[in-house]
């Protein structure tokens, strides 16, 4: 779905991780794991560390993106989005969390975000967004931020990718399309127009 090889080269060093169904070591740094299993995803975390290797710097979660988008998506999808997308970056914010050098956490999606303009999102990944939102708050240290890659440029992914990574400040949150980046800024609101809101005072609301 994503061009790894691209990723990397453009790394100085960097371990590959497939989701398969079981732990297995492919290479040095190719690993297969089963995304739904905590230990393993531990396991492949803390051997990025094992020998004469430097300190892990950070993670780049890409499982998401083999979740399909929501229109058509059948129960494996479902799962899929739930174990191999959210249940896995759990796991892995939790081994990094317990290292002891300051390694930090990205999570990519594409489509999981809607700006103008936007076709009908992936809502199978946007879960992951609000994941990353509340790790942002409760794991400051260890989180490294939200990239959200353009649904309809498949064939620049992995330099988009690449190119906002690189250009990332701690704890952003970036989404990409057309080769523009937006970010969310606070705005000055309109107006609020007077006059009758439609409440009624003899009424009942329920609020969820």
């Amino acid at each position: 779905v994503i061009g790894v090889s691209y990723i990397v080269a453009c790394m100085e060093r960097c371990m590959v991780v497939h989701a398969a169904g079981s732990f297995a070591q492919l290479g040095p740094l190719r690993y297969e794991v089963d995304p739904a299993d905590a230990a393993q995803v531990r396991r492949v975390i803390e051997a990025c560390r094992d020998g004469d290797r430097e300190p892990l710097a950070g993670v780049v979660h890409l499982w998401s993106l083999d979740v399909a988008a929501g229109l058509g998506a059948v129960e494996e999808d479902l799962r899929r989005a739930v174990t191999d997308a959210c249940g896995s970056a759990i796991w892995a914010a939790q081994a990094i969390r317990a290292l002891p050098e300051s390694a930090r956490l990205w999570l990519v999606t594409r489509g999981g975000q809607q700006i103008p303009g936007d076709r009908a999102g992936n809502v199978l990944q946007s879960p992951l967004w609000g994941l990353g939102r509340s790790l942002a708050v409760e794991q400051p240290r260890s989180w490294g931020g939200l990239i959200d890659l353009d649904p309809s440029a498949l064939d620049e992914s992995a330099s988009d990718l690449v190119a906002g990574l690189i250009s990332a400040t701690q704890g952003h949150q970036r989404v990409l399309r057309g080769g523009v980046r937006h970010a969310p800024r606070l705005v000055r609101s309109s107006p609020v127009r007077s006059g009758r809101s439609g409440v009624r005072v003899d009424g009942t609301y329920v609020v969820t």
